[in-house]
Formats: C-alpha cells, sequence, structure tokens
C-alpha cells in the first residue's frame, strides 16, 4: 500500500516569476547568459538579476579561509 506524503517547501515568487524557496538561507535569481555543451556536459551561465536573504536566519559562510556569520 503506498501512501503520498507532501514533501514541497514553501514557495513564493521571485522579481522573475519563478519560484524561490520561502525558507532559503539566500536565493538567487538568475539569467541564462550563455550556456555551453562540452562532451557529455551542459554547462550554464546566469547573470545575477535579484539575491534574496532570510531575515530571520543567519548563515555560516566560509571566505578567505575563516568562517564569517552572516
Amino acid at each position: 500500500m503506498a501512501c503520498h506524503v507532501n514533501t514541497r517547501m514553501p514557495e513564493q515568487d521571485g522579481i522573475t516569476g519563478v519560484p524561490v524557496l520561502a525558507n532559503a538561507l539566500v536565493s538567487f535569481e538568475c539569467e541564462l547568459s550563455n550556456a555551453v555543451d562540452e562532451a557529455t556536459n551542459h554547462i550554464l551561465f546566469g547573470r545575477v538579476i535579484n539575491i534574496r536573504e532570510n531575515d530571520e536566519e543567519g548563515a555560516l559562510l566560509y571566505c578567505k579561509r575563516r568562517c564569517l556569520n552572516s
């Protein structure tokens, strides 16, 4: 007997209309600037057009060989 469990995360619309995770510490919205096919790989390059940070929770960042609190 199979049961269905709703595992969807809460979403909200970003400025471009794409769904972003509402509880994420940070989200980046990008527009595709280039796509390259190399052997069996598809490499996508995006230009960041919006960054959304979670005001309620901080993140631990690693930069310049040390940890920083956001």
